[in-house]
């Protein structure tokens, strides 16, 4: 328990460091281009692979924290044996199909292995890594998840 608290806490923070970079690179990006009159290149595509990151890796948070859409208006009108088994499945299934995910992820990779990014020069694999990435953090959680629910048995 104290492993999984201990990573929940590293990727909370690696989050929040991924952000404060964003804010900081649109921040210089506005100071440079209005007040000194020299815009700068790079702080745009540093943002959106910044947004990229955030954006794959939040799937896994959410998923941690159970906050992830959902519509339980059947899940509440069933009896409570059949909604708990619901629950399972339900975890289950979006365990694969994350995990799916994340295979064609891997596969994204392989595609822009010899690509880089125009300003910065940053390979593309590194910047499409976070599908992957944040898809076997999610499916990890939902698939630990739906073992415990079954564990827990009501």
């Amino acid at each position: 328990m104290r492993l999984a608290r201990t990573l929940k806490k590293t990727y909370y923070w690696l989050l929040v460091a991924i952000f404060l970079v964003m804010l900081v690179s649109t921040g210089l990006q506005v100071i440079f281009r209005y007040f000194l009159g020299y815009p700068l290149g790079w702080t745009e595509e540093l943002s959106k692979i910044m947004f990229i990151w955030a954006a794959f890796l939040t799937v896994g948070a959410l998923t941690i924290e159970e906050q992830l859409m959902r519509i339980d208006i059947l899940v509440e009108r069933l009896p409570a044996g059949l909604a708990h088994i619901l629950e399972i499945v339900v975890k289950f299934c979006s365990g694969v199909f994350l995990l799916w995910l994340a295979v064609l992820g891997v596969r994204l990779l392989d595609l822009t292995k010899h690509q880089v990014s125009t300003a910065l020069q940053i390979p593309y694999w590194l910047i499409y890594l976070s599908l992957p990435l944040g898809m076997i953090i999610a499916s990890g959680v939902m698939f630990t998840q739906s073992f415990a629910a079954v564990k827990r048995k009501r």
